[in-house]
C-alpha cells in the first residue's frame, strides 16, 4: 500500500502559519494549532472581507482577493488582532451583550404587567397606554442590540490596540493602509455595524498618537 504523498506547502502559506504558530506561543493560547491555509472568497454564504482572518482549530482562512497581496510579515499583526479577538475577547462580548440586552428583555414583560395592573380600572385609557408601551419596547429592544453590536466593534478596535502593541503600531497601520489601497473592500453597511470598515480601523490607531502612527 502506498504512503500518502508529502506535498510542500507554498512558502508564504508556510510563512503565515509560521507567524500565527509564534503568536499563539505568545499570547499564551493552545487550543488551535495552524497547520494549513486556506484562502477563501466565501465564508458560508458571506463574502469575506479583505481584513479579516478566521481560524479553525489547524487553518488559517484568508481572503483569496488579497492572496499573494501581501508579505507573510505583513499578516501578523491581522493575524495577531484576529487571534486576539477571537480566543481572548469573547468574554468581553459576551458580557457586553448581557449588559445590553438582558436589563431590557427583563423590563418588557415586567413592565408590561405592573401597568396592566395599575390601569386596570380605567377601561379605554389602559388600552391605548398598552398600545403605546408595546411599540415603544421593540424600540428599545432594537436599540439595545445597536448598543451591543457597537460594544463588539469597540472591542474590536482594542484588539487592533493589543495586536498592535504585540506586533508593532507601525506594521498594523501599514498593512491596513496597504489592503486600502488596493480598493477591494466593498461597501457594506450593515457588516459594519458589527465590525470596523478598514478606515475606521486606520483611523482609530491613528488617533492613539504619533507613537503608533510613526
Amino acid at each position: 500500500m502506498l504512503g500518502r504523498r508529502y506535498v510542500p506547502m507554498d512558502p508564504e502559506d508556510q510563512g503565515i502559519v509560521d507567524i500565527a504558530r509564534e503568536l499563539c506561543q505568545r499570547l499564551g493560547i493552545t487550543r488551535i494549532h495552524p497547520q494549513t491555509v486556506s484562502w477563501r472568497e466565501k465564508r458560508g454564504l458571506v463574502r469575506v472581507a479583505p481584513d479579516l482572518v478566521f481560524f479553525t482549530m489547524d487553518n488559517i482562512m484568508l481572503p483569496k482577493s488579497l492572496m499573494g497581496k501581501l508579505e507573510p510579515e505583513e499578516w501578523k499583526p491581522l493575524l495577531a488582532s484576529s487571534l486576539i479577538y477571537h480566543w481572548k475577547s469573547q468574554s468581553k462580548v459576551a458580557l457586553g451583550m448581557m449588559v445590553r440586552t438582558i436589563p431590557i428583555i427583563l423590563l418588557v414583560p415586567i413592565g408590561l404587567l405592573l401597568l396592566d395592573r395599575i390601569l386596570s380600572q380605567f377601561g379605554l385609557f389602559r388600552i391605548i397606554l398598552l398600545a403605546v408601551y408595546l411599540p415603544l419596547t421593540v424600540v428599545g429592544i432594537l436599540y439595545s442590540q445597536i448598543l451591543a453590536y457597537r460594544n463588539i466593534k469597540r472591542v474590536r478596535l482594542d484588539c487592533d490596540r493589543r495586536a498592535a502593541e504585540l506586533a508593532g503600531p507601525e506594521n498594523l497601520l501599514r498593512a491596513l493602509k496597504k489592503i486600502e489601497s488596493l480598493d477591494i473592500e466593498k461597501p457594506r453597511r450593515l457588516a459594519h455595524l458589527v465590525r470596523p470598515s478598514i478606515q475606521q480601523r486606520i483611523n482609530h490607531l491613528q488617533s492613539l498618537g504619533p507613537a503608533w502612527t510613526a
